[in-house]
């Protein structure tokens, strides 16, 4: 029995060294592996400006109203389309004026433009449909046969800075 003890106690010695071994072995390995990189983080999406510049105004009486629609939806009436809007006065000696949109996502917008004159906030038609005040899109489609169609207005934002012009037309 005094052997077979013996036995067991080398046995029992010899595991622990080597158990010590190995974990000495592993947390060395782990200090020396290089530290494993963050895991990337989706880029953020692309930003760009867009200046537009308007002309042909025939006063600088009220505001022009400025609506920004994404990829066409909504174009050209409907508020519920418009992702950004601005109400600017017109430069009286210029009659023009100068719309700056920043930290817009790149894609496909369309831009209208009405000359409230009379502040009322909204386009205003006689009873043959005609619009009563001044307005103008991108890309400045024909207008004389009806309301320009969103693929006639679009235009795509897809570099750091985007300066386009908008020319404001009278059908009355």
């Amino acid at each position: 029995m005094t052997i077979t003890g013996l036995n067991f106690k080398r046995i029992a010695v010899y595991a622990f060294v080597c158990g010590a071994m190995l974990a000495l072995s592993i947390a060395t390995l782990q200090a020396q592996a290089p530290a494993s990189p963050a895991p990337a983080s989706a880029p953020a999406p692309a930003k760009s400006t867009l200046t537009i510049h308007l002309t042909g105004f025939r006063n600088a009486q009220g505001k022009v109203n400025i609506d920004l629609f994404r990829d066409g939806k909504g174009f050209p009436l409907d508020p519920a389309g418009v992702v950004e809007s601005k109400k600017l006065d017109i430069d009286p000696k210029t009659l023009s004026v100068t719309a700056v949109f920043a930290d817009l996502p790149q894609g496909a917008y369309a831009v209208v433009a009405v000359h409230d004159d009379n502040l009322t906030g909204k386009m205003e038609f006689d009873a043959s449909g005609i619009p009563l005040k001044g307005c103008g899109f991108s890309n400045n489609p024909d207008t004389m046969q009806g309301p320009p169609t969103p693929e006639s207005a679009t235009f795509a934002l897809n570099q750091p800075e985007t300066k386009i012009e908008i020319q404001i037309v009278y059908f009355q």
